[in-house]
Parts: structure tokens; sequence; C-alpha cells
């Protein structure tokens, strides 16, 4: 089935596709190479990190992996997380998520 664009954002990098099949419809959302923004990260990391104003930059995240937090894990960043949802947060960030942290010290969200 073919995908027809219907957004691109050249900040970003990122894609949406409208797809019609089996009588469903389907958004595809694919995003431009993010190795740049792990070694942006790996960079910050190695340097110390990033603080402005008493706070800490602790990733780069980009907008694929935001999408999959929330439909893979099930986890919005975009909104107050439950404290379930922090936990599981961090150690994504600890794990699978990794090369993206632009800090060596672990994320957690403070109360």
């Amino acid at each position: 089935m073919p995908k027809n664009l219907i957004d691109f954002d050249p900040t970003s990098g990122m894609r949406t596709y409208h797809v019609h099949e089996d009588g469903k419809n389907h958004l595809i959302y694919e995003q431009d190479n993010v190795e740049p923004l792990m070694d942006v990260a790996h960079e910050v990391r190695a340097r110390g990190g990033i603080e402005h104003d008493g706070m800490r930059y602790l990733t780069n995240l980009p907008n694929t992996v935001v999408l999959e937090l929330m439909t893979k894990h099930h986890i919005n960043i975009l909104q107050k997380m439950t404290p379930t949802d922090e936990a599981r947060f961090e150690r994504l960030m600890d794990t699978e998520y990794a090369r993206f942290k632009m800090t060596d010290k672990r994320i957690h969200i403070a109360r």
C-alpha cells in the first residue's frame, strides 16, 4: 500500500505519512537520521553536560523517540508523569535510550 506524505518538518526531519490499509487509516512517523543528535549528546556528555539558570539539560530526544515512549512504553514525557512512569522513564534512560543522555549522571525526576 502506498504511503502518502501529509507533513514534513524540515527542522526535525520528521515526516508524517497516511496509509489506508485493511479498511483502516494509519499514520506513520519517520525521522531522518538521528545519529547527529546522538553525536551532540555524546559531545555534551564528554564536556560534563550543560547547565543554564540552575537547570541541567539531561537528554536530547528526537520526536520519534518521544512518540515511541508514548506508544511502546505508554509514557508521555510532555505531561506530568506518575511515580510509576517516572521510574520506568529513568530505567529506560539508563538502558534503551542512554545514547541520547547529555549527562553521565543518572536521570532522576525530583518530586
